[in-house]
């Protein structure tokens, strides 16, 4: 584990850090969180950010199996439903399902969506086995930079960014619909992203406070 996390710098991939963005190593779904301190386990990936950037570098993964979602301002709903595969399953997926979904900011710093299939060359994996990971990355997730795991997510659980691209009262909203691991073979995470207008309850109006009243004089 520690040799591939080596050779995941020479590769030139930046550390993964935790879900509470302070410990550079804390991302222990990703080999550049430094999981596996043996020289005898080493069945572990890399997170969704890590494989997009071997992807778009034409390194070890085709890109087709990674996919961009991005909003223009000018749209106003979208929605997004695809099944995703774990990296284990690279190549047991006739289907063509993205194995990395990236969320595009129009900044440097992007999300990264994938499914951590913990079997085959995952089966040592430390961290949110066969769930969903979200992940944030710089470099617009082409080169070197440190990412961070911002949530995992089971089935039937969301993750919302409020004001996404910073267009008022715009949510976009991860759900996870399935995961199935038992009857699917590859096993997949079914996600659906949507883009929306925030609903009112989410976005109340300030109530104005009530007019002062004057008291009744004392007899």
């Amino acid at each position: 584990g520690v040799q591939l996390h080596e050779i995941g710098h020479n590769m030139n991939l930046g550390h993964s850090g935790g879900l509470d963005e302070t410990k550079k190593y804390g991302d222990h779904t990703c080999l550049m969180g430094n999981p596996l301190y043996s020289d005898t386990k080493s069945r572990m990936c890399y997170n969704p950010a890590k494989n997009f950037q071997f992807a778009s570098g034409g390194n070890w993964y085709d890109p087709k199996f990674t996919m961009n979602f991005d909003i223009t301002k000018k749209r106003r709903n979208k929605v997004l439903r695809r099944k995703i595969v774990g990296i284990a399953d690279y190549d047991n997926n006739p289907d063509g399902h993205p194995v990395v979904i990236k969320l595009e900011t129009d900044t440097d710093e992007d999300y990264f969506l994938g499914f951590n299939r913990a079997y085959g060359v995952n089966s040592d994996n430390k961290q949110a086995d066969n769930l969903v990971t979200l992940i944030k990355a710089g470099s617009n997730g082409l080169s070197y930079s440190q990412s961070w795991l911002l949530a995992t997510l089971d089935q039937g659980q969301s993750y919302k960014f409020r004001t996404w691209k910073g267009m008022r009262r715009r949510d976009l909203i991860i759900t996870v619909n399935a995961i199935d691991v038992t009857n699917s073979n590859p096993g997949y995470a079914d996600v659906t992203l949507k883009y929306i207008r925030s609903s009112k309850k989410n976005n109340p109006k300030p109530k104005p406070a009530p007019s002062p009243t004057a008291s009744s004089p004392s007899i």
